[in-house]
């Protein structure tokens, strides 16, 4: 990575690094009276997914405004009610999408054959030209910048 240090200043390797598979976990007979998991302690999302803050936006979302004003209007906090919240669509739809998400971006860089080959082909191609992209209009960007205020390109 030669140009890090450009980016982050100066810095030192600490040692070698060390890889290891991250483990999906999923939480089974939650079903408590009064307590509900949200976010990652109740599934834990794939940090490669980028789905960790949806999911908990979404379990606080459908608690805050939907779940919690239904329980609270009528006493107790029964096993009943809370389970309502993990059969929530909209939940198990994002948890669903979180989950495929993690499966899928492990079969695209793990997966044999030809079609798993032309798909990471086609992925790098494609990020490849998107960056290119980025950094062409960057660079337009910045001569219209100095052409407005008067500084040769």
């Amino acid at each position: 990575m030669p140009r890090l240090a450009g980016l982050i200043g100066a810095y030192r390797v600490a040692g070698p690094v060390k890889v290891r598979p991250t483990d999906l976990h999923a939480s089974h007979g939650i079903e408590k009276s009064g307590i509900v998991l949200v976010g990652d302690a109740f599934t834990t999302p794939c940090p490669a997914t980028g789905t960790g803050s949806l999911k908990v936006i979404t379990d606080v979302e459908r608690l805050c405004n939907h779940h919690i004003p239904a329980w609270l209007a009528t006493p107790r906090m029964c096993v009943e009610k809370i389970a309502t919240f993990y059969a929530d669509p909209v939940k198990r739809d994002c948890d669903a999408f979180s989950v495929g998400k993690a499966f899928g971006l492990r079969a695209l860089s793990t997966g044999s054959g030809v079609a798993w080959s032309l798909r990471r082909w086609l992925r790098f191609c494609l990020r490849l030209a998107r960056w290119n992209l980025r950094r062409a209009v960057r660079v337009l960007f910045v001569r219209a910048e100095r052409t407005e205020c008067g500084v040769p390109t």
